[in-house]
């Protein structure tokens, strides 16, 4: 993954992908996330290509997940309570587009320790 070298297979798949994670998302919760969660997620697969959209998912769900569990425990939001779902979209995708290589190499060097 690097700058605008992204193919146009990989772009397609990249958006199809993140974007069709997110679409089924919005159809599952039933208005519990947007349609602009949905269009972000297909620009960021777009830019991103196939493997930039898989880091982006992995990335954005951590840091969803760190964010939500930090508004329950500290009692700033409750079960019900409407979480926004795109500052960590666009955080994920900018960590996998600008950061991507690098993350991707890290891990696998992580990896083949064990």
């Amino acid at each position: 993954i690097s700058y605008f070298t992204v193919g146009l297979p990989s772009a397609f798949l990249g958006a199809l992908l993140y974007g069709g994670i997110l679409f089924s998302a919005a159809l599952l919760s039933r208005g519990g996330m947007g349609g602009g969660d949905v269009k972000l997620a297909l620009l960021i697969g777009a830019f991103s290509g196939f493997e930039g959209a898989v880091l982006a998912f992995i990335l954005t769900s951590m840091m969803g997940g760190v964010g939500a569990v930090y508004l329950l425990t500290s009692g700033k939001a409750g079960r019900k309570t409407a979480v926004r779902f795109g500052p960590f979209l666009a955080a994920g995708g900018w960590l996998a587009y600008v950061y991507g290589a690098e993350i991707i190499n890290y891990y696998l060097t992580w990896l083949s320790y064990f």
